[in-house]
């Protein structure tokens, strides 16, 4: 697990961030969060930029692109395999949810990875099994094993909680 702050350059950085949190920005329903999470409790809001079939949505370049290319050089990658690629918007709750432990992918095998990168500041985050936990910062990354365990841990403080997962494999 590897935990970056200040990803992106401030310019882009600032750029996403605007448009991802835009009253104009398309978020849709999740009622399911995962296969593990307490379907009563917890939901989320989310957009798909890249699945099984496909590109999803007309900006996945604008979102994308900045992230893939510094993870790239980030990593030392030449080219990368991108396998899904969502936006995540969380409410603010009046108690620490817990979203339901789980790893993103169940059919791409063991080596792939999940970048998790992060909007906004609040007090949620991504909390693993051994109970480790990384606090939502903006403009963090963290970069995990695809099948490491994790949890999404609902704010408390903020309104909303946006993140963008990908999950990817070096091509």
């Amino acid at each position: 697990m590897e935990v970056i702050d200040n990803f992106l350059d401030d310019k882009t950085f600032y750029t996403i961030k605007k448009k991802i949190e835009d009253n104009k920005f398309d978020w849709y329903w999740i009622g399911e969060v995962n296969p593990n999470s307490d379907k009563d409790k917890v939901f989320c809001f989310g957009k798909m930029f890249i699945d099984d079939d496909g590109w999803k949505s007309d900006d996945v370049d604008f979102y994308l692109m900045p992230l893939m290319n510094r993870l790239k050089e980030h990593l030392n990658y030449s080219t990368v395999e991108l396998y899904r690629a969502k936006a995540n918007l969380f409410l603010r709750n009046d108690e620490r949810l817990e979203y339901g432990f789980h790893h993103d992918m169940l059919d791409k095998g063991e080596n792939y990875e999940t970048l998790l990168y992060f909007v906004n500041d609040n007090n949620g985050g991504i909390e693993f099994e051994d109970k480790t936990f990384i606090r939502q910062k903006q403009n963090r990354a963290v970069i995990i094993k695809g099948k490491k365990y994790h949890q999404s841990i609902g704010q408390t403080d903020e309104l909303r909680r946006i993140n963008i997962n990908i999950n990817y494999n070096k091509a």
